[in-house]
């Protein structure tokens, strides 16, 4: 059986619950929401009914949540984090493995690393050497998976 923290078990219900609404992955499209709206941005257990109002004396003001988004992830990565709910498990495991790959690319590319990637660097590094595992499971799974749709 595996083991799902709250977000992944919330993620798997959206699939099945009725009361969920998709908003599809857009670059640059923000989405503003009544807070009541299922989101997986963080877990708010309870919000007070009023507050006092800064400006108005002794008067109360009603409390309501708000949920804003912006997707600005670029084109590469927007269309496969869209595959998981928003700050769901998943969703934030495929957000780290790609900013850990495009923070590898980089220090591919600057000057003090003219050799590039060495197997003594790898052996040296264990942060490297685990991306690169993960890296190569992933492209596995991957070919796995297109083969087994195409029948291949």
């Amino acid at each position: 059986m595996e083991d799902l923290n709250e977000d992944d078990k919330a993620s798997r219900l959206n699939d099945s619950d009725q009361g969920w609404k998709c908003i599809l992955y857009k670059y640059r499209r923000g989405i503003l929401c009544d807070g009541e709206f299922p989101h997986f941005s963080g877990r708010v257990r309870s919000l007070p009914a009023t507050v006092s109002s800064p400006t108005i004396g002794d008067s109360e003001l009603p409390v309501k949540r708000v949920v804003v988004g912006f997707n600005l992830f670029p084109s590469e990565i927007g269309p496969c984090v869209a595959k998981f709910p928003e700050h769901s498990g998943a969703f934030n495991r495929y957000v780290k493995l790609s900013q850990a790959a495009v923070k590898q690319t980089k220090l591919l590319s600057t000057s003090s690393n003219k050799g590039g990637w060495t197997l003594a660097s790898v052996r040296a590094n264990p942060k490297q050497a685990a991306f690169l595992k993960l890296l190569a499971r992933k492209v596995r799974e991957n070919q796995q998976h297109k083969g087994s749709v195409t029948g291949f």
